[in-house]
């Protein structure tokens, strides 16, 4: 639980969270993340174009990396260990730099481990720095992703999945 000064109890820099299962990066989920983000590039999109940019299969964007980290990030806030109610806290993504050791491709097969860095209390909000490391199942590292989520208080009930919104 959060106290009431808004500090989350036990989640201390050095906590590390890593990826229960292995993410297979499939072609068509690197298309239809390219084709979301607006990266026209031909290597995202066509084999034949990425290899000819000297890649063994599609490119995804460097921003596919919130696939994979975007799952620890829920399973963290998740877990009751560490107080963050959703119902009434609302986490915010505030900040984020990917560093790129090699691109991510159609084809790797992903593990993650993210480690809290910071634990920063503002009034009623917290400040959690975080930093998730994405390396192939063979141990080569893809990128690391140093992330700020702001976690504040709400006045509405937080849904963790999206609600539907009524036809106009």
């Amino acid at each position: 639980m959060i106290t009431s000064s808004g500090q989350l109890r036990l989640l201390t820099p050095g906590i590390v969270f890593r990826s229960a299962d292995n993410y297979v990066v499939g072609r068509e989920k690197v298309r239809e993340f390219a084709r979301a983000v607006l990266a026209m590039d031909p290597a995202h999109h066509d084999v034949g174009a990425a290899k000819r940019a000297g890649y063994a299969n599609l490119v995804a964007p460097p921003t596919f990396v919130v696939v994979v980290t975007a799952t620890l990030i829920r399973e963290m806030m998740a877990d009751p260990r560490f107080g963050v109610d959703t119902g009434t806290r609302t986490p915010i993504h505030t900040n984020e730099k990917i560093t790129v050791t090699a691109p991510i491709l159609a084809g790797d097969v992903l593990t993650a481990s993210m480690t809290v860095t910071g634990v920063t209390e503002r009034g009623v909000a917290v400040f959690l720095d975080i930093e998730t490391r994405l390396r192939t199942a063979d141990g080569d590292p893809r990128m690391t992703v140093a992330s700020s989520i702001l976690v504040t208080p709400n006045e509405v009930t937080a849904h963790l999945e999206p609600q539907p919104v009524g036809a106009r």
